[in-house]
């Protein structure tokens, strides 16, 4: 018996037991007590299930959430296939995640909704609050930031090492036009996409591409909204949030469509683009401009102690108060470094980090780094890697343009082969797991794992 059949087996033994356990309630009690529904299994998903009461429940939560941002719901149905398709890929990641021993703790889930509050100028408390106004619990809001957290780690593990950047992208993608047009220029875009298979007919193409001008023509004769009609149709992954791809470079754009936004004006909607994966729709929703090129940098040495399993955060700290005297009294920094700290990468050198610009180092680090006047040395502070001393020795303005055109490059350059990897990397994922759909509404679909 392999392992999947012995659990396949053990969730129908429960399904079956729970089905004779409710039955011989139900003909027990009084006429005058209605039954019980049952839950049932809505998909199997390898050695996972997607109940229907857990399918009903995040169609409830998207047809609240749309509701809210006055976006109107397609059909039920429609809506639940969409939610279905994200809860199958949702299960095969977090089993991925287990296998992988990939895990969010409650500190990052706490860090995430506190972060998801200021924006919202609000606190913690208050969001909470305002989430129950808006009759979505807490809770569920809470263990979807956890799911988020956990597959965006998954992603980052197994979509980041199919992509490689040599130094000859960097230089090819500095010299093409979308790399002139996306320095200092963001996107917020719209995408529709109606699918086709990987080994299409003739016939089916057809179909799709009469689907696709007929959405067109939709969105032209204004008879419904762009997130409406991406909710109904589109098989992009994000068309339970309306198509929103969010703010984007023109170099993390989709390569498919990158160079059609480019020439878009904002509000205005594209033909139908015809692609490996279909024919895509997208809307130009927002632009927004410029990025500072010219930066402030800062000369610091640092010394670093770090807890231990033998050595206790405070000792850690009693340690660091103790060099922190012993400079105030005048003794020589970089021979501390050099003696004490457990940054290996600068200790040999003193703890000279060289010149270092913002956005490089922890918030803690940078907030102390750049509170602290040239020719000081700051208080003991607690980062993540354990206990910091700095000493600022100058500041500077610098010109920055060619290193942050080729770091740039190179993050426009990931994303953007991210976004098509991934978009690859879970039609793989969803092709490779056994998938078996129980919905009487829905295809009865199933893809054995190799």
């Amino acid at each position: 018996m392999t392992p999947l059949f012995f659990s396949r087996t053990i969730l129908f033994f429960i399904a079956a037991l729970s089905l004779i356990s409710i039955s011989f309630t139900a003909s027990s009690q009084s006429t005058s007590t209605p039954p019980q529904p049952l839950d049932s299994i809505a998909a199997i998903v390898d050695n996972d299930v997607i109940l229907t009461s857990e399918l009903q429940h995040r169609t409830q939560l998207i047809e609240a959430q749309l509701k809210q941002q006055n976006h109107p719901a397609p059909p039920t149905e429609t809506l639940r296939k969409q939610v279905l398709e994200r809860l199958i890929l949702e299960s095969i990641q977090t089993q991925l995640a287990a296998h992988a021993g990939i895990r969010v703790s409650d500190n990052d889930v706490n860090e995430t909704i506190q972060h998801i509050a200021e924006q919202n100028h609000v606190s913690v408390e208050q969001f909470q609050k305002k989430l129950a106004l808006e009759h979505l619990p807490y809770a569920d809001f809470r263990q979807q930031i956890y799911l988020e957290r956990l597959i965006s780690q998954v992603q980052q593990r197994y979509v980041s090492s199919r992509i490689q950047i040599t130094d000859q992208d960097v230089q090819h993608f500095l010299q093409s036009p979308i790399a002139q047009q996306s320095i200092g220029t963001e996107y917020h875009v719209h995408h529709i996409l109606v699918p086709i298979s990987d080994t299409p007919s003739h016939e089916e193409i057809q179909q799709a591409e009469q689907l696709a001008q007929n959405i067109d023509q939709q969105l032209r004769d204004k008879k419904t909204t762009f997130e409406s009609l991406a909710l109904t149709y589109s098989a992009g992954h994000t068309a339970l949030e309306g198509g929103d791809l969010g703010w984007r470079k023109a170099g993390q754009l989709p390569s498919v469509f990158a160079d059609t936004v480019l020439h878009m004006k904002v509000g205005g909607i594209s033909a139908p683009i015809r692609s490996a994966s279909g024919f895509h729709i997208v809307r130009l929703t927002e632009k927004r401009g410029d990025t500072e090129k010219v930066v402030q940098q800062t000369a610091v040495q640092h010394i670093l102690i770090k807890p231990t399993e033998i050595r206790s955060d405070t000792t850690a700290k009693l340690l660091m108060d103790d060099l922190y005297q012993q400079l105030k009294k005048g003794a020589d920094f970089s021979v501390l470094a050099k003696t004490y700290s457990e940054d290996p990468g600068s200790a040999r050198n003193g703890g000279d980090l060289g010149w270092v610009s913002p956005d490089q180092m922890v918030p803690e680090f940078e907030q102390v780094m750049n509170a602290t006047a040239v020719g000081h040395i700051s208080a003991p502070f607690r980062s993540h890697f354990g206990w910091h001393i700095l000493k600022i020795s100058d500041r500077r303005q610098q010109d920055m343009s060619e290193t942050f055109r080729s770091n740039q490059a190179k993050n426009l350059i990931f994303k953007r082969k991210y976004e098509d990897e991934l978009d690859a990397w879970l039609k793989e994922i969803r092709r490779a797991t056994f998938v078996e759909i129980k919905l009487p509404t829905q295809e009865n679909t199933s893809a054995p794992t190799p």
